[in-house]
C-alpha cells in the first residue's frame, strides 16, 4: 500500500465540501486497505436512490440479492456498488406515498416532508460488514428543521462510507404492532435518497 496514497489530487479542489469528502474518501480508504490512487479514480456528485413498494410492519428489505440496478427504482448494482465505485454520504432524504398496489415505484408520487404516524417511528438502518453506516428515525428525516438549505436533504452530522463490493444491508425497521390499515387494493411505497461524493475508476 502506497502509504502517500492519500494525498488529494489538486483538480478535485472544487469546493470546501468536494475537498471534504475526497480528504474522507482518502483516509478510509487507506484504513481500510484501498490503494488511494487519484490519477485512477474520478470523485464525482452523486445519489443513490430505493423507491419500493412493502408491506408495513416488521423488517421490511429495501434492497436484496435478487435487487437489480434499475432507473428511477434502485441505484445501487443489485445490493451492492461494483469494484471501484465508493461512496461518501452526506445527506439523506425520505418519502412516501400510498396508492395502487403493484405500480412501477418512479411513477408514485413522494410526500418528503412528513409522513403518517405508522411511518414516522419506523428507523431507515443502512448496514455492510455488520456496521452501521445509517440508523435514522424517519420522523428525525422528514423533520424540515433538521434539513439543509434545499429543504429536501437531511444533512448527517458526519460522513458514512459505503464501500464496493460488499452486500449492503438496508431496512426500514417498523416498531411493533405498526398498521397502516390501509384500504383495499392500496399499498405504502418509500423512497429513500442518499447524496455525496461517489468514485468511479477512470478508463
Amino acid at each position: 500500500m502506497n502509504r502517500n496514497s492519500n494525498a488529494v489530487h489538486p483538480l478535485f479542489k472544487n469546493t470546501d465540501a468536494h475537498l471534504r469528502h475526497t480528504n474522507f474518501l482518502a483516509d478510509q480508504m487507506v484504513r481500510k486497505g484501498y490503494e488511494w490512487n487519484p490519477a485512477k479514480m474520478k470523485p464525482m456528485d452523486g445519489a443513490l436512490v430505493v423507491n419500493k413498494e412493502i408491506e408495513v410492519g416488521g423488517t421490511q428489505d429495501l434492497l436484496t440479492g435478487g435487487s437489480v440496478k434499475e432507473r428511477g427504482i434502485n441505484g445501487f448494482d443489485g445490493n451492492k456498488l461494483v469494484k471501484g465505485r465508493v461512496f461518501s454520504a452526506s445527506d439523506v432524504a425520505f418519502g412516501y406515498a400510498v396508492d395502487d398496489a403493484g405500480k412501477p415505484a418512479h411513477s408514485v408520487d413522494f410526500n418528503y416532508n412528513t409522513a403518517p404516524a405508522y411511518l414516522k417511528q419506523a428507523v431507515l438502518v443502512m448496514k455492510q460488514k455488520d456496521e452501521k453506516i445509517i440508523s435514522l428515525p424517519v420522523i428525525d428525516i422528514i423533520n424540515t428543521t433538521g434539513k439543509g438549505d434545499q429543504g429536501f436533504y437531511r444533512k448527517l452530522d458526519a460522513f458514512a462510507l459505503i464501500e464496493d463490493e460488499s452486500v449492503i444491508e438496508y431496512t426500514l425497521e417498523f416498531p411493533a404492532g405498526a398498521n397502516a390499515n390501509l384500504a383495499a387494493g392500496k399499498a405504502l411505497y418509500v423512497s429513500a435518497y442518499i447524496k455525496g461524493l461517489e468514485t468511479h475508476l477512470k478508463r
